[in-house]
């Protein structure tokens, strides 16, 4: 009797654990942004979380940046040309709600960023220019980020769900099962 209930579980567990994270974009995490300079203990400017949208964007007076969000970009313009050379000068963005996997700069950057090296961690992008990146006034970085979310594949949760509804049904036949025995 309980063999068909063991077969269930046992197909619903391998089916999540089976699959793969589901794929996210940044659109609808959480941002935080600080300018770092002249280190990385030393923030020029912040600005608070906010929600990603198509049409976020953050303006950061202090080092002339610009940062907008595409599903899976961060396009950084520097309205100026230049950064001063310090041991840390450049943007720190901090998630929640994704986890960032990888960053890499878009081959259609402009080439005085080339030198850049974006580093990060499941929650952080940081972007350095403290090497003295110059650049002609508007050119754009563009980091391309993969990200994945803790939230399960719709998938994943339709096969949960439906051995969930399944319960019933099968106690049901167990019911109807057990009584035309006892007849």
């Amino acid at each position: 009797m309980r063999k068909p209930f063991l077969i269930l579980a046992t197909l619903g567990v391998v089916a999540i654990s089976a699959a793969p994270p589901a794929k996210a974009d940044l659109i609808g995490a959480q941002v935080s942004y600080k300018d770092l300079f002249p280190d990385t203990s030393t923030v020029a400017f912040s600005i608070g979380p906010q929600t990603i949208s198509s049409s976020t964007s953050i303006v950061d007076p202090f080092s002339e940046l610009i940062t907008t969000f595409t599903s899976t970009e961060i396009i950084i313009t520097a309205e100026a040309g230049g950064f001063a050379k310090a041991a840390f000068n450049g943007p720190q963005y901090l998630f929640s709600g994704v986890t960032i996997s990888g960053v890499s700069i878009d081959p259609a950057s402009a080439a005085g960023f080339f030198a850049t090296v974006p580093t990060f961690t499941a929650n952080q992008i940081s972007v350095n220019f403290g090497d003295g990146v110059s650049v002609t006034p508007f050119s754009t970085l563009i980091l391309d980020v993969t990200s994945t979310s803790a939230v399960p594949e719709p998938a994943s949760l339709a096969l949960l769900v439906t051995g969930l509804l399944g319960l019933p049904i099968l106690r049901r036949i167990r019911r109807r099962k057990n009584a035309s025995h006892l007849v």
